[in-house]
């Protein structure tokens, strides 16, 4: 019998380092839970899309004033133009030109599902020498986030 499951999404921290005229305008909109990311491209107005729609968060187009006060409040981003806020699943990739600049930022909603595991926790269980977790849901860095963290956490617990 499956359990409900908890989503974990920690929006609040990744609004608190967006401009407050467009964090403010996510929190109106009140649909965190369909949000999937949020689009700030220089010189263009920023939006959010969600599952089944788009909406504009401000009548302001992005200024390099905004690119650089969100960059100056994440992580560093990697040879991929990724970024992250620290102890979060959120993902933020930089759209550079051809200077190097950071001309645009998606935010991407990072969400952590427990009580995933629930499906798999027979086979877990049983014991069995050949079930392997890697053909069961994969290797970790080939998944969306936080796919198979649950699993990971309910074979490390005392069940095993």
């Amino acid at each position: 019998m499956l359990e409900h499951q908890k989503i974990t999404d920690d929006l609040d921290l990744l609004l608190d380092v967006l401009p407050q005229h467009i964090s403010g305008r996510v929190r109106d909109l009140d649909d965190s839970e369909n949000l999937l990311e949020i689009v700030m491209d220089l010189g263009r107005l920023p939006k959010a899309r969600f599952v089944e729609r788009e909406a504009a968060l401000s009548d302001k187009e992005i200024t390099y004033e905004d690119i650089k006060a969100i960059t100056a409040a994440i992580s560093e981003f990697d040879a991929d133009n990724r970024a992250g806020i620290e102890r979060t699943l959120h993902r933020i990739s930089a759209i550079r030109n051809r200077h190097n600049d950071v001309v645009g930022l998606t935010c991407r909603i990072g969400r952590a599902v427990y009580g995933t595991s629930d499906i798999i926790q027979d086979l877990i269980e049983s014991g069995r020498q050949h079930f392997d977790p890697w053909t069961a849901w994969g290797r970790q860095d080939h998944h969306p986030a936080g796919s198979s963290s649950d699993p990971g956490r309910f074979s490390a617990c005392d069940h095993c």
